[in-house]
C-alpha cells in the first residue's frame, strides 16, 4: 500500500494560548502538568494571528486524516515543534533561519533592550532528526495511520537557547541577548511513541544550536567575528628552546642576510641574546630595515642541522614596532650559534 506521511506541526497539538492563561494563573511548574502527547489537540480559535496559525494547523491535519479514510490512503502524520540544527541555503526568510540570524547578528539583544522580546519558551526539534523521522515514517509498517510528536521534552526561551551558545568559546565574539520579557511557562512533551515506533534519538539541543550557528557563519548569513584578548608577553630571546612554541619576541633587527630562492635569515637581537629567523619574501619586507624593532607573535623555533631558527609561518606575525621601545642587543650570547644534539637520558 502506497503511504503519504503528512508534515504537521506540535502547533497541532498544543499548547494552545487558554493553555499558558490556565497554567499560569495556577502557579502550577509546567512539570506538575500533563505533559503533552499525541492525543492532544490545539482547541484554539482563529481571533488573532498567533491563534490563527495555530488553528490552520489543526485544520490542515484534520483534513489530512479525513481524506485518508475517504480515499483509502495509509497517512502518517509528523509533529515536529520549532526546527533548529543546520541549514544548507542562506535564504533568511524562513523562521528558523532567521531565528538564529537574530539570536547572532544581534537583532534580538536590541529588542530585549528596548522591551519587545517577548514570547513563550517552546520545544524544539534537530531539522535532520525531523528528516530521519519522516523516512522512518514511510518505512515502518506500525507507523501507518498515528501521529508522531518529534521535540524535545522540554520547552526552551530563547534566551536560554542564547545561553547555551554563549558557553561555545567560538560564539563569545557575538552580541546574544541575556535577558527578556518573555514567559517562563513551558509546556513538557511526551515524545515515547515516536521513539518506539520511529526510532526517534534527538540530539542535544546544544549541539544542535551550535551546528546551527557555525551554518549561518559558514553561509554568509551572519558576519563571522572574532574574541578579542589581550597580547601575549613578548620573551627573551635566551629562553628559546629546541622546537619551542607560541613564541613571542620583541627584538632589534642586527643583520640581513643574503636573499635565497625561498627564504632570508634575519638576526634580531634583545638585552638576552640574538636569534635568527628564517623569513619569507613576504615577511622580510614586514620588518624594514637594520635596526628597526621588530614584533614576532606566535612564532615557532625550529631546529636546522642541530642549530635554533625562528620561523613565523602561516600561523604566526612579524610586523615592525609602531611604539618606543628601546632594545640593546647582547651580541656576546647568540642562540643560534649553540649547537644541540640529542642524548639519551
Amino acid at each position: 500500500m502506497s503511504r503519504v506521511v503528512v508534515t504537521s506541526s506540535v502547533a497541532a497539538v498544543g499548547p494552545s494560548m487558554d493553555w499558558y492563561q490556565e497554567v499560569g494563573k495556577s502557579g502550577k511548574a509546567p512539570e506538575d502538568t500533563k505533559a503533552l502527547d499525541e492525543s492532544d489537540w490545539s482547541n484554539d480559535e482563529p481571533t488573532d494571528s498567533i491563534r490563527g496559525y495555530r488553528a490552520s494547523k489543526v485544520k490542515a491535519e484534520q483534513k489530512a486524516w479525513e481524506l485518508s479514510k475517504e480515499l483509502g490512503i495509509s497517512v502518517v502524520c509528523v509533529n515536529p515543534s520549532f526546527v533548529i540544527g543546520p541549514m544548507l541555503g542562506s535564504r533568511t526568510d524562513g523562521e528558523s533561519v532567521g531565528f538564529i540570524k537574530g539570536l547572532l547578528d544581534g537583532t534580538m539583544k536590541e529588542k530585549a533592550a528596548q522591551g519587545n522580546l517577548k514570547g513563550f519558551p517552546k520545544g524544539v526539534v534537530d531539522v535532520r532528526d525531523v528528516s530521519l523521522a519522516h523516512v522512518a515514517a514511510m518505512e515502518k509498517e506500525e507507523a501507518d495511520g498515528k501521529r508522531f510528536l518529534l521535540t524535545s521534552e522540554a520547552a526552551y526561551t530563547n534566551v536560554k537557547m542564547a545561553q547555551m551558545l554563549s558557553e561555545t568559546g567560538k560564539l563569545k565574539a557575538y552580541p546574544l541577548p541575556s535577558e527578556s520579557q518573555e514567559g517562563q511557562v513551558g509546556a513538557t512533551f511526551n515524545t515515547s511513541r515516536a521513539k518506539e515506533i520511529l526510532g526517534f534519538d534527538p540530539r542535544p539541543v546544544e549541539v544542535s544550536l551550535k551546528d546551527m550557528a557555525f551554518a549561518a557563519i559558514r553561509l554568509g548569513i551572519v558576519e563571522q567575528k572574532f574574541v578579542r584578548q589581550a597580547a601575549s608577553k613578548f620573551g627573551k630571546v635566551s629562553d628559546l628552546a629546541p622546537d619551542s612554541r607560541s613564541v613571542y619576541l620583541l627584538g632589534k633587527v642586527v643583520s640581513l642576510g643574503a636573499n635565497e630562492q625561498t627564504s632570508t635569515e634575519v638576526v634580531i637581537g634583545d638585552a638576552t641574546g640574538l636569534v635568527t629567523l628564517v623569513l619569507t619574501s613576504d615577511e622580510v619586507k614586514a620588518i624594514g630595515n637594520v635596526g628597526d624593532i621588530v614584533e614576532i607573535r606566535n612564532a615557532a623555533v625550529k631546529m636546522a642541522k642541530g642549530f635554533i631558527r625562528v620561523f613565523v609561518g602561516k600561523w604566526g606575525k612579524i610586523a615592525k614596532h609602531e611604539g618606543d621601545a628601546e632594545v640593546v642587543p647582547n651580541k656576546a650570547k647568540d642562540m643560534s650559534a649553540t649547537e644541540y644534539e640529542l642524548v639519551k637520558s
